[in-house]
């Protein structure tokens, strides 16, 4: 675990994302931006300096500010998969990579597409659509089975991994798991909270592991109120394609 001492903040952009800005003594790393402008207005009003940027997958949405800011400062590294349709030179992480002093691993964690990846400090996880508070990510390039296997390497972190996700999601998410685990009294807890929050992020694995029906395939309950759509309740995968196709239509 990185010791030295470092703060998290949310820039919200876009229609919900969150661009995750790190900042650090050497300087910020930003996570995902998707959009340059509101990211140059937080680094100016605080006096901040890019010195990188770590990417998970290429949608538009988590990329559209990188070559803007790079142009801002041709000195930033950049880091992420090795298919992002970006002028700016990227930097293909492998296992790790350390800036501005942290050790970040890279987690390959394909399914919502076949090139993301996640970045872990060892207290820090930034997940971007892979997970999300009470849900998952849409599987729009990967398969079922690939997104249930990212989700079970996400779930084997320890319980007090801080989790970022890269989009404000929480209380729609809520509803569905609501829907499928209706006697899970910590989803209507955190139902109650999402309600009277601006921003319901980050998250802890612990909390996700408590509301989150992805990570919860083997709760009876949920077994129970997906049995006429789920050709296999004893398969996991099958429990987890039945709740994913589900929401997809929710």
């Amino acid at each position: 675990m990185n010791e030295q001492k470092i703060s998290i903040h949310a820039i919200p952009a876009l229609k919900d994302n969150y661009i995750w800005i790190i900042e650090t003594q050497a300087g910020a790393i930003i996570i995902d931006p998707g959009d340059a402008k509101p990211v140059k207005k937080y680094l100016t009003e605080n006096q901040l300096k890019c010195i990188g940027i770590l990417i998970t997958h290429h949608h538009l949405d988590h990329i559209g500010g990188v070559d803007d800011l790079y142009m801002y400062d041709p000195k930033i590294q950049i880091y992420g998969p090795d298919n992002l349709n970006l002028k700016s030179p990227v930097k293909n992480p492998s296992k790790k990579i350390e800036i501005a002093g942290i050790t970040f691993n890279i987690i390959a964690v394909p399914g919502h597409t076949l090139d993301h990846i996640a970045y872990y400090d060892g207290q820090h996880l930034f997940i971007g659509d892979t997970l999300f508070s009470a849900g998952c990510g849409r599987v729009f390039e990967g398969t079922h089975a690939q997104m249930l296997e990212s989700l079970d390497t996400i779930s084997k972190l320890p319980d007090e991994t801080i989790v970022y996700c890269a989009h404000e999601y929480t209380l729609n998410n809520l509803r569905f798991a609501k829907i499928v685990e209706p006697d899970n009294l910590d989803i209507d807890q955190h139902i109650y909270w999402a309600n009277n929050q601006s921003i319901t992020l980050p998250s802890t694995l612990a909390k996700e592991k408590r509301i989150n029906p992805f990570l919860r395939l083997n709760q009876p309950t949920i077994h129970k109120n997906i049995q006429k759509n789920c050709s296999n309740l004893s398969s996991r995968l099958a429990v987890f394609s039945t709740l994913r196709n589900l929401k997809d239509e929710f």
